[in-house]
């Protein structure tokens, strides 16, 4: 039976834990990019009427990764004192034309973004690292 003993034990943890600590704020960092381009191509694909829903889009950090956002809720802003609660109703309702724009102006944006997302995601992550 082999014991090893490994000297320097707490500087290997401490640097795992550091590592760990980078790789978590890179990781957020990049997923935040991403959101940012899928954030743009959506408010593209927004129907505009007076501009007030398209300029709702934003991006919510949350503990687990990041969120885009329609609408009120979430710190949004107003548009001339009017909540923006008619984002969803806007997004959902695929039966109404609109004279630019479409429905489900998220969803198609999130969707068209998803192939090589997560190896997007991975490369600004370890570009970020400097790995």
């Amino acid at each position: 039976m082999a014991i090893w003993k490994i000297t320097g034990r707490r500087t290997v943890q401490a640097g795992i834990r550091s590592a760990g600590l980078k790789a978590s704020v890179a990781a957020q960092v990049a997923a935040r990019v991403e959101a940012g381009l899928i954030l743009t191509e959506a408010k593209r694909r927004t129907p505009v009427q007076f501009g007030a829903l398209k300029a709702s889009g934003r991006i919510v950090t949350r503990k687990t990764g990041v969120a885009i956002r329609f609408g009120g809720g979430d710190n949004a802003g107003e548009f001339q004192d009017q909540p923006l609660d008619y984002a969803a109703a806007v997004h959902e309702r695929t039966w109404v034309r609109h004279a630019n724009g479409e429905a489900k102006f998220l969803e198609n944006a999130v969707t068209a973004a998803m192939p090589g997302f997560a190896g997007r995601v991975a490369a600004r992550t370890k570009a970020a690292m400097g790995t």
